[in-house]
């Protein structure tokens, strides 16, 4: 059953006591990534990823990665870009390919796969409020943003157990997870997020 199929007629989206209803209906509370957004599970296969600079990330900037399923992002607010990678091995580099598992409860050291590749810039795309892009598992990539910015994901079904990484090997591992923000901060920048100056999409409904 759709959230629109549970939650009948016209709601804005991004207003607090819609998303506080989504998260009690989903059995869920929102969780902070180490790398400057807010994640709420609204369903089993969707998320709204609140973004901001103004929360002092735990990493400056994310890893080149990729994704366990494929996934379709529509940009509620704000804008968002990416830039798109592929990697190749090589005889010698400072950066390696790695398995990881970061998850609250799960933040073992990452597995090496390939000690040295080298990361090749294949394309940058920008995603404005309104509009949506797709990213496949095998795509790695990186999301940049300024000022606030909020997504809704759509996931597919788990293809693989553990994500991968493009990471430079002399700098130590942190996962993003290693710093959490309790849930009562977290609804405060969501909050704060959704109602910037930012322009935002206040008829986008589920």
């Amino acid at each position: 059953m759709t959230l629109s199929a549970r939650l009948p007629g016209v709601r804005p989206v991004l207003a607090m006591d819609n998303l506080r209803t989504l998260a009690e209906m989903a059995g869920s509370k929102p969780e902070y990534f180490g790398l400057g957004f807010i994640q709420l599970k609204v369903s089993r296969d969707e998320r709204i990823h609140f973004y901001t600079k103004d929360i002092d990330p735990i990493l400056d900037d994310e890893e080149i990665h990729n994704h366990r399923y494929n996934f379709t992002s529509t940009v509620l607010k704000g804008q968002l870009t990416n830039v798109v990678y592929y990697w190749k091995e090589v005889e010698d580099s400072d950066w390696e390919l790695a398995e990881v598992s970061c998850t609250p409860n799960d933040s073992r050291e990452p597995r090496i796969l390939l000690p040295n590749v080298e990361k090749v810039e294949l394309a940058t795309f920008h995603t404005p409020a309104g509009s949506s892009y797709s990213v496949t598992d095998s795509m790695f990539h990186q999301v940049r943003w300024n000022g606030d910015l909020v997504t809704r994901l759509h996931r597919g079904p788990l293809l693989e157990e553990f994500a991968k990484v493009i990471r430079n090997k002399k700098e130590p591992y942190v996962c993003p997870f290693s710093t959490p923000m309790g849930e009562a901060k977290a609804w405060e920048w969501i909050e704060k997020i959704t109602t910037s100056g930012t322009t935002r999409l206040p008829e986008i409904v589920y």
